[in-house]
């Protein structure tokens, strides 16, 4: 996979104090999203074309160890990434590069890059992993230094579903009719955002009915309007979409 050169540092700074930033800085804030998100985020550095790990136990490690990661760079996903997707994962990639570098500058951290991909574990299992990558920092020349990428088991049975979102308008980019569709966003309260979070956590049904204060029945009457909110038919399935949708 080629990545985009980068002709000018991001900031005037040493290589040795950009890697301090990153791993002290960085990696403490990282850590805190990983406690807070079930260890699921990791920060992408495209000037020195790393993936910073926080989490020994990220899915992106895909059971393998963090320092293999930190030591094979970008070239890492070629080890992860199912042989008969990286064609069309390179494809894709290279697709929403030239989308990114064709956005006004002070759009460029608007915008939220989905695909779900074939991940080969280290006991040589396949996962189909769903990556949502946002731009964090960029450059001075308005390349793409620092992005926050979290993944997780899709709710798909296969590799695919590229997706361009404006987290600003919430106007969704297809690339097969390529074009833009408008997607309104469900009205969430509160009982909802709670019930969502507890469900990342697979907290069981009776359980959260009972932290909620509901019968059961009352429970699963409110978690059915739930799916309906959102437009999904498994836990899995509402949990990524709220996901998307800028809710969790």
């Amino acid at each position: 996979m080629e990545i985009p050169t980068i002709l000018r540092r991001p900031w005037n700074i040493s290589e040795r104090s950009l890697s301090v930033f990153c791993e002290n800085e960085l990696g403490a804030t990282l850590r805190a999203f990983n406690r807070a998100g079930n260890g699921n985020y990791y920060l992408m550095d495209f000037f020195r074309k790393k993936i910073i790990v926080a989490s020994p136990f990220s899915l992106i490690l895909c059971g393998f160890q963090k320092d293999l990661v930190v030591n094979k760079g970008l070239t890492y996903y070629q080890q992860i990434v199912c042989e008969t997707e990286w064609e069309w994962l390179t494809n894709i990639i290279t697709q929403m590069y030239e989308f990114f570098f064709l956005l006004p500058e002070h759009k460029r951290k608007d915008f939220v890059y989905a695909y779900d991909m074939t991940g080969i574990t280290a006991k040589n299992e396949r996962k189909i992993l769903h990556h949502h990558v946002a731009p964090w920092k960029l450059c001075k020349n308005g390349n793409l230094w620092l992005a926050l990428a979290h993944v997780w088991v899709s709710a798909s049975k296969e590799a695919g579903s590229p997706t361009i979102w404006d987290k600003i308008t919430g106007d969704q980019y297809h690339f097969i009719s390529d074009q833009f569709v408008k997607v309104e966003k469900p009205s969430l309260d509160s009982e909802d955002l709670t019930i969502l979070r507890w469900m990342v956590k697979a907290i069981p049904d009776k359980e959260m009915s009972e932290l909620l204060s509901m019968s059961l029945s009352s429970f699963k009457r409110k978690k059915r309007q739930l799916f309906m909110k959102v437009g999904g038919n498994t836990s899995a399935n509402v949990v990524h979409k709220a996901h998307l949708f800028g809710f969790m």
